[in-house]
């Protein structure tokens, strides 16, 4: 690497001809010199490349254009990602609904469970009827929860909240659990 404020050639083609003609291995001489350090006529040796900061500015040139070419390809990537993140903290908001929903079914499940399990009842029986009502609550859960899910990853922002705001008024879950509060 060549690199000196010399007036001319550190390097002339008269001085290293008949060393670098009997080289076999190659040498990469990179002149980055303005004016230049390397004779341009060394190049000719079958054993030498000379690289010039032209050559290097050409190159980062074409790498700059490709790089150019190459910007709407990654900014679609980047927008998909940026999509799929949006779609999945949006879907962060059905959770709570989703956990709230759950804890007041089994609160119900449990409520009439102690109602009707009353006096002499085998425990076989008490046993299949937790079972019985086990399935039907996740039976019954099934949609509801699907479908906040799928909201969660499919809708807009708008549509998610008015999905949640359904389904915390058809059940009740913001008097069960907030005091009445409204979220928001």
């Amino acid at each position: 690497i060549a690199a000196t404020a010399a007036d001319g050639f550190v390097l002339k083609y008269s001085e290293v001809a008949g060393e670098l003609g009997r080289r076999t291995r190659p040498l990469y001489l990179i002149d980055i010199a303005v004016p230049r350090d390397i004779d341009p006529a060394i190049s000719e040796l079958p054993c030498a490349e000379l690289a010039v900061i032209d050559d290097l500015h050409a190159a980062v040139a074409e790498s700059l254009e490709k790089r150019r070419a190459e910007t709407p390809r990654a900014e679609a990537i980047v927008e998909e990602e940026v999509e799929k993140y949006r779609r999945w903290f949006d879907s962060l908001q059905v959770a709570p609904a989703i956990k709230k929903l759950k804890a007041f079914v089994e609160r119900q499940k449990d409520r009439e469970l102690q109602r009707q399990v009353r006096g002499d009842v085998e425990p076989d029986s008490i046993q299949l009827l937790e079972e019985f009502a086990d399935g039907l609550a996740a039976k019954l859960l099934h949609r509801p929860f699907r479908y906040l899910n799928q909201a969660g990853a499919e809708k807009s922002e708008s549509e998610i909240m008015a999905a949640l705001d359904i389904i915390h008024e058809m059940f009740g879950l913001d008097d069960a659990d907030d005091g009445g509060k409204r979220r928001k």
